[in-house]
């Protein structure tokens, strides 16, 4: 347990600092109105491969289930943030939409970074040297 109290906060942080450079470069794009597809999914490609990669070092050296436990708890924290820094970032606080947005984001973070997680850590635990 107490390995998770400094795991999950550095993971999250280090989301927080990749989104906040991606949301810079794109505020520093060209101002037509539309919707930056492309930058968003290069932002949710990042944090997945960061979260596969991680994760088969956090394996590697907490084991599976620790490794496991801790992204399961980024991809929440993750998903829950998401939908507060866009409304932030907008500067509009509809409470209808910041709602259908954690219905969204919580879901699809968990769907979408727990078995890549997964993968990274069965891979990092079939790799870790045993004492």
């Amino acid at each position: 347990m107490s390995r998770l109290l400094y795991l999950v906060p550095v993971r999250v942080l280090a989301a927080v600092a990749v989104t906040a450079v991606f949301s810079l470069v794109w505020r520093m794009g060209p101002d037509d109105g539309g919707a930056n597809i492309g930058a968003g999914l290069l932002l949710f490609a990042t944090i997945w491969a960061g979260c596969l990669v991680w994760s088969l070092f956090d394996a590697r050296r907490h084991g599976f289930a620790i490794s496991l436990t801790a992204w399961s708890i980024v991809a929440l924290v993750i998903g829950a943030g998401f939908p507060f820094s866009i409304a932030l970032i907008d500067g509009e606080w509809d409470s209808e939409i910041l709602r259908t947005d954690l219905a969204v984001f919580i879901p699809m973070m968990l769907f979408s970074m727990v078995p890549l997680a997964a993968v990274g850590a069965a891979v990092g635990q079939a790799t870790r040297k045993q004492a």
